[in-house]
């Protein structure tokens, strides 16, 4: 009785295809990428950010005679961090090496060194981002183009555009820097790394621009224009050093000529 019943059921079983054999198709999922180093928080990319790519008919070349100098390489960097070789950058979702430099990265690459990362940095800066700073065309300060070849970098060059641009145009480099103050915001929240470089690249833009230091062919000029006016007014003869008419002024060129020697010891 149990064998005529396992037969009859064999043939329903036939029937439905389950005693054939059943091909499964496999697709292969693409691993995600290792992330190897988390890049500093003030290296993401602020919202409001526009990339731009340079005009087709510029030049990869700097012909403004200010461009990126170290004081600006060295806070790019630092906000940036380092990584000599490709990491799967979790934010940009993309490849990324150096100080944040992403284009011809790719997994697997490496830079030779830091020096060479620095190099590729300072190409990338004014190929693909000083134009836009220049482009405003008004005359900036070796710190102002710094502090805006930084923000640039990090918010893309196509920032400056509206108020932002109208601003730093016009020469209202505070105004400029309140806007920029914005742009700190990343998935709806400040970011404490973000606000920082925001804060230190207006802080650099709107720092005083240092006064060169005089040469020493300068200094000397000065030096005898002072020899000649103490002397013309006596202001070494004795009476004058007290209630003398000439007291006030000699000794501010006493002290101006001793401050000259003071620079000239500094100069070869």
């Amino acid at each position: 009785m149990k064998v005529r019943c396992l037969a009859a059921l064999a043939v329903p079983l036939a029937l439905a295809g389950c005693s054939s054999t059943v091909t499964h198709t496999v697709t292969e999922l693409t691993p995600a990428p290792v992330v190897t180093y988390i890049p500093p928080e003030s290296s993401v990319t602020p919202e409001g950010a526009k990339p731009v790519a340079p005009p087709v008919s510029l030049k990869p070349t700097v012909t403004h005679e200010l461009t990126i100098d170290s004081t600006g390489l060295r806070l790019i960097e630092g906000f940036e961090g380092y990584s000599r070789c490709a990491y799967w950058d979790p934010y940009g979702h993309v490849y990324t090496a150096g100080f944040g430099q992403t284009k011809r990265i790719y997994a697997g690459f490496c830079f030779a060194s830091r020096a060479a990362a620095e190099q590729n940095l300072k190409r990338s800066v004014q190929a693909e981002y000083e134009w836009a700073v220049h482009a405003i065309g008004y005359p900036f300060d070796q710190h102002e183009v710094d502090a805006l070849d930084s923000f640039a970098y990090n918010v893309g060059a196509g920032v400056f555009v509206g108020a932002l641009r109208a601003d730093l145009a016009s020469g209202h480099i505070y105004a400029a820097s309140r806007i920029m103050l914005q742009y700190d915001h990343a998935g709806g929240i400040v970011l404490a790394g973000l606000r920082l470089r925001r804060e230190i690249e207006v802080r650099l833009l709107l720092a005083p621009e240092p006064k060169p230091k005089p040469s020493r062919a300068a200094l000397l000029r000065e030096r005898e224009a002072l020899r000649v006016d103490l002397t013309r007014h006596r202001c070494r003869i004795a009476p004058y050093h007290g209630r003398g008419r000439y007291h006030a002024i000699c000794h501010r060129w006493l002290s101006e000529g001793q401050s000259v020697d003071r620079q000239l010891k500094g100069t070869k």
